[in-house]
């Protein structure tokens, strides 16, 4: 009776776990997604103070949920997502319309693609 109660308790403890690291990463994933497009707005409008400081707003974020992120999805993404975001920095800082909403964009779809990568679904797991 023991056994199957730590089994029990165990199994629980993994699928609530599973459940808040995918509400965790859905809910910061929208967040940047959120501010990336605020940034990619004042772009196109060409308001570089105004992206500069919503991209480093998205950059402090970044910075909160990168270490969590990296506990939780594979670092190479982690990785992808930072490199994005530095080419975009420089981009916005330079004033290039172009290369910042594509470096933007980039950014977005990778940030808000990890959170359907990690959820549970036939294609995952087989």
């Amino acid at each position: 009776m023991r056994g199957v109660m730590i089994v029990v308790l165990t199994t629980l403890v993994i699928l609530v776990a599973g459940i808040a690291s995918i509400l965790y990463l859905e809910k910061t994933a929208e967040e940047l997604g959120d501010l990336l497009l605020a940034t990619q707005d004042a772009v196109l409008i060409e308001d570089w103070a105004q992206a500069e400081e919503r991209f480093n707003a998205c950059l402090a974020r970044w910075e909160n949920v990168q270490r969590t992120w990296s506990a939780l999805i594979n670092h190479q993404e982690v990785d992808e997502i930072q490199m994005t975001f530095e080419r975009a920095k420089e981009y916005v800082g330079n004033q290039e319309k172009a290369s910042a909403l594509a470096e933007l964009a980039v950014a977005k779809l990778l940030v808000e693609h990890v959170p359907q990568k990690e959820k549970p679904s036939w294609a995952n797991i087989l």
